[in-house]
């Protein structure tokens, strides 16, 4: 603590040698290393952390299932939950999509409901990338399945109840699409029509996202679609939709510049 308040990179070093898989410290130094550009040395540091996550592990808990939930609430979870995060935008600065891909759902199967880490934001794009079309439709689905299956949460819920809903997030109704017309291409389905339908969805739900998809595929937009009202992207409350401001709300802001220059070399000859 002493070391955290005083900013002492020196103090931590000192402790890994007498600790040297306390978790903590090895996450706060892979964040040290990260600032100094020292991209190795942090993901050594986070690939350490979750050895001594993995050597910890009871006979009971195997997380390859997919079954087995973490209540993130209890606050010691939550570096668990941190060092895969972070492992994740390792493995894709290595560029490992499928890897990440697969840590990514490990992320979000600890707690599906809330999604505390954002683990949906990585799947979205990296499902299409990793060649996992199908498993993005399926989840699609099953997801809105669920959802109306259990229905929307009563006035005395509290906020922990408050779950996150796929429907909302841009990048998934869009990556939807990409995936219906890569699996309808394996399949030789000419028309593609479930795909053309689910990216008229995604324009009519999200319709200021296509300016700057169009921008990043160098598709030229016509005048009179970039001069509508409803392709701009506004800054003000009164012209964002109930969507719109439930996906605002929940995820960082920075999130609809990251959609298009991931998606650049994935986009469909729509």
């Amino acid at each position: 603590m002493e070391s955290s308040i005083a900013l002492d990179h020196a103090g931590f070093m000192h402790l890994l040698r007498d600790h040297p898989w306390h978790i903590d410290t090895l996450l706060q130094m892979s964040e040290v290393a990260r600032h100094q550009e020292d991209n190795t040395q942090a993901s050594d540091f986070v690939e350490r952390a979750m050895f001594a996550f993995e050597r910890s592990f009871t006979a009971t808990f195997n997380f390859t299932t997919g079954l087995h939930r973490l209540d993130f609430s209890r606050i010691e979870n939550r570096a668990f939950f941190l060092a895969l995060h972070r492992h994740i935008t390792n493995l894709l600065r290595r560029g490992t999509i499928r890897t990440a891909f697969e840590f990514s759902r490990l992320l979000l199967s600890l707690d599906p409901h809330a999604d505390p880490h954002g683990a949906l934001l990585y799947l979205d794009y990296l499902a299409p990338k990793a060649g996992m079309n199908e498993w993005l439709v399926e989840m699609w689905d099953t997801w809105s399945k669920v959802t109306r299956e259990i229905g929307p949460p009563g006035p005395d819920d509290d906020y922990e109840d408050a779950r996150v809903e796929v429907e909302f997030l841009p990048g998934w109704m869009w990556s939807r699409a990409l995936a219906l017309w890569n699996v309808e291409r394996g399949t030789e389905n000419s028309s593609h029509t479930g795909s053309t339908l689910a990216l008229r969805e995604a324009i009519h739900t999200y319709p200021y996202v296509l300016p700057v998809l169009a921008d990043k595929a160098g598709i030229a937009l016509s005048g009179e679609v970039r001069g509508h009202s409803a392709f701009r992207i506004s800054t003000g409350w009164e012209c964002v939709s109930l969507h719109s401001c439930y996906y605002i709300l929940s995820v960082s802001d920075r999130v609809l510049q990251l959609i298009c220059p991931r998606r650049i070399n994935a986009a469909p000859p729509f």
